[in-house]
């Protein structure tokens, strides 16, 4: 089983996959290593560039609400509806490089989410059928991926 790795930035996301000994980042379908971090919604589509502008109000249980349109109608979406759509976008990235369905990731977040934010990326995630093992702070993975490889740490104190 490989493990699964997602970068949610403001502006793009990465996937890396641990497997063959190795990490590898995985291209998307125009062979970037980051895919835009932007959900947008034609007249009869939806892309994943942006395109189309919208507005926000208040939700009736509080947080904001998003209102566009899209198949010539008028939709709501709360904001972990528009992450799990991201999300189901890279999953079938993942699924179409790793060839077999992916449910387990690990899902780097920054460290200043607070804890409705951090629940929010664990509901989208399960939106869409993906089980997040856990949520890493973005200083953690940093911290990782330097010394994953490192095989000379002293012993000195």
């Amino acid at each position: 089983m490989s493990v699964v790795g997602l970068d949610i930035g403001n502006e793009n996301c990465a996937i890396a996959v641990a497997k063959r000994g190795g990490v590898d980042v995985l291209l998307n379908d125009e062979s970037k290593r980051e895919t835009p971090a932007v959900v947008s919604f034609g007249e009869k589509q939806r892309f994943l560039v942006f395109r189309n502008t919208f507005e926000t109000s208040e939700g009736s249980h509080g947080g904001i609400v998003i209102h566009l349109t899209y198949l010539s109608k008028i939709w709501i979406f709360r904001p972990v509806e528009i992450l799990g759509m991201l999300f189901a976008h890279l999953k079938k990235v993942i699924e179409k490089d790793i060839g077999s369905p992916v449910v387990d990731c690990v899902i780097g977040i920054p460290s200043y989410f607070t804890d409705f934010q951090r629940r929010e990326y664990l509901d989208a995630a399960y939106i869409v059928g993906l089980r997040p093992l856990k949520l890493m702070h973005d200083c953690t993975a940093i911290a990782l991926g330097y010394g994953i490889y490192k095989i000379d740490f002293s012993n000195k104190k």
